[in-house]
């Protein structure tokens, strides 16, 4: 069965178990916003929807289904993702700049601590900021000239074995 298929039929029956059992209808107004709040104060601060929906006591399906119906909430969660990466970016400029104490133990005690920074974090946000930084592929046909495309033969494997279905000439 298609991979299509299945979702379709899966959220069929699980809106038929939502209005069989009334499973997402069986909060108040005021007990969804309260949850709706706290999701994105989570959501705000992690930038990761399962872990927000557990904490806010909520399947990851109804606030996804909240979201799909609910304008205000769906710009609430737009905004509490962007402010989350810019968190996420702020995090990694402080680990490749300003640097962070790494400590220096000592027969299991903590003696000193060094500043280490991170050339790796400075890489990610220079190929996120400079596209001189970003790698560049170039594919090249023969002797460096231009790629060319040829019919490319196409072939399913079977259990019994192949099938060619290269078109033929009028299906071209």
């Amino acid at each position: 069965m298609p991979a299509k298929t299945k979702k379709a039929l899966a959220a069929a029956h699980s809106d038929r178990y939502v209005r069989k059992n009334n499973v997402a209808n069986h909060y108040s107004n005021d007990e969804r916003r309260v949850i709706k709040e706290k999701f994105i104060r989570i959501l705000r601060d992690t930038c990761n929807v399962r872990r927000s929906a557990d904490e806010a006591g909520i399947n990851r399906i109804t606030v996804t289904r909240w979201r799909a119906k609910d304008e205000s909430f769906s710009v609430a969660w737009d905004e509490a993702l962007e402010e989350a990466k810019d968190l996420l970016e702020a995090e990694a400029w402080r680990r490749g700049v300003d640097g962070y104490d790494k400590p220096v133990t000592y027969q299991g005690e903590i003696t000193t601590t060094y500043k280490e920074y991170s050339d790796r974090m400075l890489e990610i946000l220079l190929k996120a900021h400079r596209p001189a930084f970003r790698e560049r592929r170039e594919l090249t046909g023969p002797e460096g000239g231009p790629v060319q495309l040829e019919a490319i033969r196409t072939v399913l494997v079977y259990a019994d074995g192949e099938k060619d279905i290269t078109p033929t000439d009028d299906q071209t």
